[in-house]
């Protein structure tokens, strides 16, 4: 009786990759810096374009016997015309404080990673007067941590089609360090503009050193 033996080519063992391929993006959940704490990093965007006199604006004070210079606070907002009308009604809430603002000696600067001359067209059209920095970069949005290429916005929010910041509210002393912070995770129509006006009321040595 004649046998067949059948034998399976033999292979190098050692040239078997047994591991599956996956990919995937690893997701970090935001985590916007909070009220307390300092902000390094808006003194060294001294590169074109990318830095404006209100990071490190000095001005002379003489409320005591000597004369020294600091930092006037600042508001930060940051605008995406992705967030549509609440966006927009956040800018013409600000607008409208420009008044006490200036009274309180608290510049305020827009931030924002969209085109300037959008932001102007849409000003001129809403009767805005704000002052306006592009960031392009997400260099401060990535600062106060309101902005992450492994956190995006897009999967997070329903009707966002791109990763922007969020629409935040942060009002730096001056000393740099973030006095409130108002992330605004929920998207809420409305800034807590009372309380800025509440630190200024309580008399914080901090805001109050101008």
């Amino acid at each position: 009786m004649n046998t067949r033996i059948y034998q399976a080519p033999i292979f190098d063992l050692l040239e078997l990759d047994l591991a599956p391929e996956i990919f995937f993006t690893v997701q970090e959940k935001l985590q916007p810096v909070a009220a307390g704490t300092p902000v390094a990093g808006l003194t060294t965007l001294r590169r074109v374009n990318k830095w404006h006199p209100y990071f490190d604006e000095i001005v002379l004070d003489t409320t005591s016997n000597q004369l020294r210079y600091t930092h006037k606070p600042l508001l930060l907002y940051f605008f995406e015309k992705d967030w549509g009308t609440i966006a927009t009604e956040h800018l013409t809430q600000l607008n409208a404080a420009q008044n006490k603002l200036n009274e309180q000696q608290i510049n305020l600067l827009v931030i924002t990673t969209g085109s300037l001359k959008e932001f102007e067209a849409l000003a001129k059209k809403e009767l805005w007067n704000l002052e306006v920095f592009e960031d392009a970069s997400f260099e401060i949005a990535s600062l106060l941590k309101i902005y992450s290429e492994k956190d995006p916005s897009w999967s997070r929010y329903p009707g966002i089609e791109g990763n922007v910041p969020l629409p935040a509210l942060y009002l730096l002393d001056s000393a740099r360090q973030i006095a409130l912070d108002f992330p605004n995770k929920a998207i809420q129509p409305e800034l807590p503009l009372e309380q800025v006006w509440a630190l200024f009321a309580n008399g914080s040595n901090t805001i109050n050193s101008l």
